[in-house]
């Protein structure tokens, strides 16, 4: 075995001593040389090609990018129409509105004339009136006076008369006094009735004007009474409706108060006043949240606070609600599971009104029919990065 191994030894070292001088072994290294380039190049082309089918799926991918753009860009010059139809349409609008408005304003300028007249013409008749009620005073403290006078006149008339009605027939007496005496007597008597004053004879004529006039008065101060007594009543009738309305609309809102804050706290709320005139108390509001006692506004963490006041707000809405509702981060101090509450209140609610909602929190925007995406640019301009419709 040996010997095989080292005759075999011998003829390698002999093929060995040949292939040194012959060109052989260069064409091998050559050989492979050309195999590892061939090799490198063949990888150089593989790249190449996937290359290019990278860059063909871009090209293809920007065009059909290229082709919605241009469809989107369809729509927006269309939009763009419409919406200066629309601005056509609202400019002829504003000029109807602003000649509209313009006769409204001469209107309420010949109104506002016109009511100066009707005060002016109040207030006269008011000073007319008080002038006349003092007149009124007057006369009657003059009727009561002559009056007074002319009673004294008939009683004095009618002792007079009995007194003549006593003596009867008088004889003339022969041993009469002498007409110094009759005359002093006289003229003492018309001294005493110089202290009675002048005598008015037209008196009756008078007391009969005064008192038309006093009847008159009278009249107009029974109109003014009764034209008072129906102002008063319609004034209590208005206040009692405008109690009514407020108690009908207040009960109203306070049973949809209990009910939102059932369904968004698992609790009981109520409003009440803490008068019982609605136009000068407070109004004041009672929750209790789940599992807790009944609390102050103030004692409430923020997430509560912002539960109580969206009831109220949803409360309202529900009794009368207004074209849209703008909700800015309402949601902010809520825990997912109330956010969640609040949305799909929120969406329960858009089939009466529309809610525009600034939120950044999930549960909200999975509610949402429409979402706008808004970012701040590097030239500190928001930019809209993206729309999405629900379907």
């Amino acid at each position: 075995m040996e010997e095989a191994i080292g005759e075999l030894e011998a003829e390698i070292e002999e093929i060995e001593r040949m292939l040194r001088g012959s060109e052989v072994p260069k064409i091998v290294e050559e050989l492979d040389r050309i195999k590892e380039e061939y090799q490198r190049n063949k990888e150089i082309l593989i790249s190449i090609e996937k290359k290019i089918e990278s860059i063909e799926f871009k090209r293809e991918q920007l065009e059909s990018s290229m082709q919605e753009k241009q469809v989107y860009l369809d729509e927006i010059k269309d939009r763009i129409d419409e919406i200066r139809r629309t601005i056509e349409e609202g400019k002829a609008r504003v000029e109807e509105i602003n000649s509209e408005l313009e006769e409204l304003r001469k209107e309420e300028r010949e109104l506002g004339k016109e009511l100066k007249g009707l005060r002016k013409e109040r207030d006269e008749l008011i000073k007319q009136l008080r002038n006349a009620e003092e007149e009124k005073r007057k006369i009657e403290a003059e009727i009561d006076r002559l009056e007074e006078r002319i009673k004294l006149q008939k009683e004095r008339l009618e002792i007079a008369e009995s007194e003549i009605a006593e003596i009867g027939e008088v004889e003339v007496p022969e041993n009469l006094p002498p007409l110094e005496k009759v005359e002093k007597v006289l003229d003492e008597v018309l001294v005493e009735l110089s202290t009675f004053g002048d005598v008015n004879l037209k008196a009756i004529q008078e007391y009969e004007e005064v008192k038309a006039r006093r009847d008159e008065l009278v009249e107009k101060k029974m109109v003014l009474e009764k034209e008072r007594a129906d102002i008063l009543d319609r004034i209590e009738k208005y206040e009692r409706m405008k109690r009514e309305i407020f108690f009908e609309v207040f009960t109203a809102i306070n049973r949809n108060f209990a009910e939102i804050i059932r369904e968004l706290a698992n609790g009981e709320g109520e409003l009440y006043l803490d008068s019982d005139d609605p136009f000068n108390s407070g109004l004041y509001i009672k929750v209790k949240p789940n599992n807790k006692p009944v609390q102050k506004l103030e004692s409430m963490s923020g997430g509560e606070k912002s539960l109580v006041a969206l009831a109220l707000i949803f409360a309202i809405q529900m009794y009368k609600p207004a074209p849209f509702y703008a909700f800015d981060e309402v949601d902010m101090f809520l825990d997912g599971v109330n956010v969640g509450r609040v949305a799909k209140m929120i969406k329960k609610r858009s089939k009466d009104a529309q809610f525009i909602v600034v939120s950044l929190r999930k549960p909200m925007l999975e509610q949402a029919d429409a979402i706008v995406g808004i970012t701040l640019g590097r030239d500190n301009v928001s930019q809209v990065t993206g729309i999405k419709l629900k379907t």
